[in-house]
């Protein structure tokens, strides 16, 4: 990928903000490093999930609860433009049809990356399952922990962030909601 010259020269300038020489042979590329590295963690932003339902449904012949746990990803915290990572854990309710497995990891790779919020993202990543296959219901939960967090607070290493968001059965009834939760703390 060749870093746009725009960027190219944004980033020089802002590395010569920090008082950093970038002539310096270890600074040379970072510009295209950097910019690379952009561009790959909002890639999410220059295309949809629709297209990662096409092909991937299948007819449902039960309406028994679907968990999938332990989906790792890896975003961009809108905010400060530091990575925040952590598992993303979905439930859904099927309706006529369900979706390959696998789908549901790439449409979380996806959506995380863009420049996000963990809230949002939470909620983006309900929505296009709830979406895609227009299931009874989902439920999504998101535990992440935030560079933004670890970094800027020596009081705040070890700390994580769980967002959930419930989407139509989900929403009206608490006990499908305590039946995601305890299948999302079982052991593997």
């Amino acid at each position: 990928m060749k870093t746009a010259p725009a960027l190219h020269t944004a980033l020089m300038h802002f590395l010569q903000e920090l008082g950093e020489d970038t002539n310096r042979p270890d600074l040379v590329d970072t510009p295209r490093r950097f910019s690379e590295m952009l561009h790959y963690f909002t890639q999410g932003n220059r295309s949809s999930v629709d297209g990662l339902f096409e092909g991937a449904l299948l007819p449902a012949t039960h309406s028994g609860m679907v968990v999938v746990k332990d989906l790792k990803f890896a975003a961009l915290c809108e905010h400060h433009l530091l990575p925040f990572s952590g598992h993303c854990h979905i439930a859904y309710l099927p309706n006529t049809h369900w979706i390959g497995l696998s789908r549901l990891g790439k449409i979380v790779e996806r959506l995380a990356h863009r420049l996000h919020m963990q809230e949002r993202l939470t909620a983006d990543i309900a929505q296009a399952i709830q979406t895609g296959l227009n299931s009874h219901g989902v439920a999504v939960m998101v535990v992440g922990e935030h560079f933004c967090m670890r970094l800027r607070s020596h009081e705040q290493t070890d700390a994580s962030v769980t967002t959930i968001h419930w989407l139509g059965a989900f929403e009206a009834q608490t006990e499908l909601q305590m039946t995601f939760l305890q299948q999302v703390r079982q052991l593997p």
